[in-house]
């Protein structure tokens, strides 16, 4: 029963990490830095000296588990059959699964010929992809895969946070902008597995399992640390450039290229068949798992016996890479076309297209449809509001599925942004 429940564990360990993170949605993330085009409109004009900007957001997509999946998963504590048939209808050969939050202070302070940018953020980031035999195995039982071999690999599960604090220039020349900056990173917490492959093969009357395994397991010794207690350390830079004339912009970025040196990382390696007798078939998983969340990894690789090995490891964070073009088609609309990849293979690139209406003085409406990233498409609705020409604020929705379309694929998230120029 352990090396199942192992499997379970990284896929609970990464639903509680989701729940974690809603109950921080007033705490934590933000958006990176003044350049970004999902918020060029907002800023003031050139001639303000001092910039301050506060952004939180928030996102969660799958391109297989449903709203109403997760709704249960998160707030019922159990799925029934009808919510897992809605999912089954989804899988395929590559499912995902991601939570990306991030929550940043910036400051920007304008020269004669350049500007300094600097500010502190957090940022966690949830990935997993799996197949669709893990998950019928782990929400149906193994009854259904009697006398066959089923597919459990290629399946990556993840978890980082970190902190980070940064400082840069900002310079134009003609109509060119360019930003760098280097951050310093205090890594919090970090949990990789990667099941490369995973066969299991279940007798016809149920007397055995046959279990073929090869995969790799290490996180961080420190839980979910908070500052200033770290379990790594690292540095980063980011690069951007953007181009306007006339009605047209252009931007190009790449933000968190760099790394982080984690000390006394628990790792696990496991390439091996192992077989299991005196298992009844249909009750491989515990569907009450979900109630209780105090197994310990260690615990149950010492069960099965998997080898552990405390390591120094360099992780290379996943980086993000940005592209977008603007158009102003008049003077109260505008038109946008993003592309978004985060360096990781359960994200697909995501494109956003989006329109900008001023319908009053100082308010603007943003509907937008997003395709892509570690979900399918979301709708998103923003608004921007700016209050005596020195303070503008901004929220982008992605929650219209999630509330009305329980069927659909889930996809929702929050962009919150206050500017204040001096």
């Amino acid at each position: 029963m352990y090396f199942k429940t192992l499997f379970f564990l990284l896929f609970l360990t990464f639903l509680s990490s989701v729940v974690r993170l809603k109950a921080q949605i007033n705490s934590n993330n933000i958006d990176r830095n003044f350049l970004d085009q999902n918020q060029l409109y907002i800023h003031p004009s050139a001639s303000n000296k001092i910039l301050l900007n506060t952004t939180y957001e928030i996102e969660m997509a799958s391109n297989a588990l449903t709203n109403s999946f997760m709704k249960a998963a998160l707030f019922k504590g159990f799925i029934d059959e009808k919510e897992k048939n809605d999912v089954s209808k989804h899988l395929s050969q590559r499912n995902t699964l991601g939570l990306e939050t991030n929550f940043a202070i910036h400051a920007l302070f304008r020269k004669p010929k350049y500007a300094v940018i600097a500010g502190i953020g957090h940022r966690e980031l949830l990935y997993t992809k799996f197949s669709s035999g893990l998950f019928e195995t782990i929400f149906r039982g193994n009854k259904m895969y009697t006398g066959q071999n089923v597919e459990l690999g290629n399946t990556n599960i993840g978890y980082l946070n970190y902190d980070y604090l940064y400082i840069g220039l900002n310079k134009s020349i003609k109509n060119f902008n360019i930003y760098s900056s280097i951050q310093l990173i205090r890594g919090g917490f970090w949990l990789n597995s990667n099941i490369e492959k995973a066969k299991m093969y279940t007798e016809v009357d149920g007397s055995y399992i046959n279990f073929d395994s090869r995969l790799t397991l290490n996180y961080s010794p420190n839980k979910f640390s908070t500052f200033p207690s770290t379990s790594g350390l690292g540095s980063a830079i980011n690069l951007g450039i953007n181009w306007t004339k006339n009605q047209h912009k252009i931007n190009f970025e790449i933000r968190d290229l760099g790394f982080i040196y984690w000390k006394n990382q628990s790792k696990f390696s496991l390439d091996s068949n192992y077989k299991y007798e005196g298992i009844e078939a249909n009750d491989l998983f515990d569907q009450n798992v979900f109630a209780s969340n105090n197994i310990e990894i260690d615990t149950i690789a010492q069960k099965i016996k998997v080898p552990k090995n405390t390591e120094n490891i360099t992780q290379f964070i996943p980086s993000t890479i940005i592209a977008n073009y603007n158009f102003q088609l008049n003077p109260k609309t505008e038109l946008f076309l993003g592309v978004k990849q985060i360096l990781l293979s359960s994200y697909l690139p995501k494109i956003t297209l989006r329109a900008q209406f001023q319908i009053l003085k100082s308010l603007y409406v943003l509907p937008s449809i997003n395709y892509g990233g570690f979900g399918k498409q979301s709708l998103e609705i923003g608004l921007i509001k700016s209050f005596n020409k020195t303070l503008i604020a901004s929220c982008n929705l992605y929650i219209i599925e999630y509330l009305l379309f329980n069927k659909n694929t889930l996809g929702s998230g929050l962009n919150f942004s206050l500017t204040k120029s001096f």
